[in-house]
């Protein structure tokens, strides 16, 4: 009898699926400065995770009816906020749109049309060059996805209602992930010696609080009783980071990546909340074990004190970087640059330790429900097909990190 831990991840498939894909994820965090044009109009990609529904294929901007017409009469606050996205009229788009193919040894090829185009830095390049099956990712209705170049099937929740056990373990709901204010940073809020209270990295900081002789249990967080015996914190946001921080006791070494939305009231489980910093956190496994792992890419930044310069910041630097070290916090010793070697040693130690575990953290504010996941799984035969995507990219997830022996948490709100 197989057991449902076994069963639970990713198998390879039989077939290439006879439907089209549902969703991509394409993955251009290692292209800088790439470009598609359009019309006679050039437009940038962003050199990061990108998530987009399939339907007949994809663009990279919106397609949208522009045949009608409304008047509004609109007074504008806080002009800081808004944010402009670059559309297309449909009637304009029909050269706009890019489509996958396989042949039947599952080579993928790229279909697009003579008035699409791709570049880098002016360059131009072929289609392929930028979509491959190294920087694209497919998510079919039937559980299928297309990863690396290779089909694989997830086990779906039957119809029964039986849920995959290890998987569900996984999502794990918290009080302080859904608020009205809570944002990533809150970097209008940052002080010298601490993050924006109304930040996930204020609620992860609290963690730190161990420093004090007698902290109250509820001085120490929500996440503490994941890490209870946590002895190290160090924030590395910022650049090509590693992780937003990196966590750690004697026997449990942990990479935390964050993500915040917007659903401030009734958050959903769509896969758009959780493909980015997911995929994100995948593509750094090797920061969390790699045995040959010698500097991370954001070292630069890691050496500066933390400062968001976003227009939204108050422009405060935060006094360290390091939150806690070998249980405690000295400012003094902190401020040392030897410090921050000693606890990147501490980390590469335990990382190569066969006996500390290893686990990957993805924190989610206001944008993915527990409950309402649970409930899309309960009755797969009506659940919302973002749900069901979400269900198949956590479970690529857990085989892609079984391989290395690391632990997947998703921290969500209920």
């Amino acid at each position: 009898m197989q057991s449902d831990f076994v069963s639970s991840f990713a198998k390879p498939a039989d077939s290439i699926p006879l439907e089209e894909p549902s969703a991509c994820i394409l993955d251009f965090s290692n292209l800088e400065k790439i470009s598609f044009k359009y019309n006679n109009f050039t437009y940038l990609i962003d050199n990061d995770y990108i998530f987009t529904e399939y339907n007949s294929g994809f663009s990279f901007i919106e397609i949208v009816n522009t045949n009608c017409t409304s008047k509004y009469d609109v007074i504008l606050q806080d002009c800081s906020k808004i944010v402009f996205k670059p559309c297309i009229d449909r009637n304009k788009a029909n050269g706009l749109k890019v489509k996958f193919l396989f042949d039947i040894k599952s080579n993928l090829s790229v279909d697009v049309s003579d008035e699409l185009s791709f570049y880098k830095e002016g360059v131009l390049l072929k289609p392929d060059d930028i979509l491959n099956k190294e920087t694209v990712k497919l998510l079919y209705t039937s559980g299928v996805t297309f990863l690396k170049g290779q089909f694989f099937e997830s086990r779906m929740p039957t119809e029964s209602g039986k849920l995959n056990r290890n998987l569900m373990s996984k999502i794990i709901p918290l009080d302080c992930l859904l608020e009205d204010k809570l944002s990533e940073k809150d970097e209008r809020n940052t002080t010298a010696n601490d993050f924006g209270v109304d930040s996930i990295f204020h609620q992860i900081d609290k963690l730190s609080n161990i420093k004090y002789k007698t902290p109250s249990l509820a001085s120490l967080g929500n996440f503490y009783q994941y890490l209870p015996n946590v002895d190290l914190v160090l924030c590395t946001d910022m650049g090509t980071e590693p992780a937003d921080f990196i966590l750690s006791s004697k026997d449990k070494l942990i990479m935390v990546h964050v993500k915040c939305g917007d659903a401030k009231n009734s958050p959903k489980s769509g896969v758009n909340a959780i493909a980015e910093v997911g995929s994100q956190a995948i593509k750094n496994i090797h920061a969390l074990v790699g045995q040959k792992f010698e500097r991370y890419s954001n070292d630069t930044w890691l050496r500066k004190k933390w400062k968001v310069s976003n227009i939204n910041s108050n422009k405060v630097e935060l006094d360290n970087r390091i939150r806690l070290f070998n249980g405690f916090y000295d400012l003094n010793i902190f401020q040392k640059p030897d410090t921050l070697n000693e606890v990147f040693e501490e980390i590469d130690k335990r990382r190569k330790d066969v006996l500390v575990r290893k686990e990957m953290w993805i924190i989610i504010g206001n944008g993915f429900s527990a409950s309402h996941f649970r409930l899309q799984m309960e009755n797969i035969s009506t659940a919302a097909g973002e749900s069901k995507q979400a269900y198949q990219l956590i479970d690529t997830w857990l085989t892609q990190l079984s391989n290395y022996e690391v632990d997947l948490k998703i921290f969500v709100s209920h």
